[in-house]
């Protein structure tokens, strides 16, 4: 994985509170240079879905993701 860009965050997802964590449907894309047998490649996956998160100390964590859409996009060879 080379990076991951957070596009979206959208309201809080009903029914969560402190106590759970607080959950957002969000839009993100994950980067990534996928080797195989003969050839590499790179590509962005595109995922939505609801992300929780909580408080665990004094911290804030990522405490569940639930996918609701992955779109996988191959991106053109680039020499650089």
């Amino acid at each position: 994985m080379r990076d991951v860009s957070v596009v979206e965050v959208g309201d809080t997802v009903q029914g969560t509170s402190p106590d759970s964590g607080f959950g957002y449907s969000c839009k993100w894309i994950a980067g990534a240079r996928v080797r195989h047998l003969q050839h590499v490649h790179h590509r962005q996956n595109i995922y939505n879905g609801n992300v929780v998160v909580r408080v665990d100390g004094d911290r804030w964590k990522i405490a569940g993701v639930e996918l609701t859409s992955e779109d996988r996009i191959v991106l053109p060879w680039n020499p650089k």
